[in-house]
This record gives structure tokens, sequence and C-alpha cells, in this order.
């Protein structure tokens, strides 16, 4: 049985297209430890400790398997966060002492 896809690799597949190859045996694909438990991360996606960014050995991986970084791409993973908005609390003061 293969395992439901995250929003990671939902987001490669946006991006990238697919390929033939497996996200295993790709050459961004890396297995690390953390706190006694074993991540399966993508360096072109981008890393986090959540679950919610791992990949599977057995999925098909994304159209960029095998390939060298982009150089346009920090990771995936940044640039699907929503901006943060700025917010002026009233009272609020700047670094110099002047009102906002």
């Amino acid at each position: 049985m293969i395992p439901k896809l995250t929003n990671a690799i939902i987001r490669m597949y946006e991006m990238f297209g697919k390929s033939d190859g497996k996200c295993g045996n790709c050459k961004h694909f890396n297995r690390a430890l953390y706190r006694d438990r074993k991540y399966n991360k993508c360096d072109i996606y981008g890393w986090s400790h959540s679950i919610a960014s791992d990949f599977r050995v057995n999925w098909q991986a994304c159209g960029h398997f095998n390939k060298d970084k982009p150089p346009f791409v920090t990771d995936v993973m940044e640039s699907y966060r929503p901006p943060k908005e700025s917010v002026n609390i009233d009272g609020q003061m700047d670094f110099m002492g002047d009102a906002l």
C-alpha cells in the first residue's frame, strides 16, 4: 500500500512535474535522525522537524529527480508560506522612540 500523498510532494509535482524515478533514489533525498526518530527529507523542498515535510522512499519522484538544485529555489516550503502581515499596535514605538 502506497502512503497517502502529502502537501509536500504535491507541491513538488506542481512546481517540477513528475519523473520515472523514486524519491528514495534521488540525490536530494536524505534521512535525518532527530530525537530517536527517522525523518525522510528533500533538500529541494526544505527541512523541518515535522512529519508534514517528510517524503516517502517509494513515492514517484518529482521532475527535479537527481538534477542540480536550481539557483532560484531556496526551498519550496518557504515559497508556499503566506507573507506575515505587519501590525501596528496603538502606542507602539519604533527603535528610535518615535510613535508608529
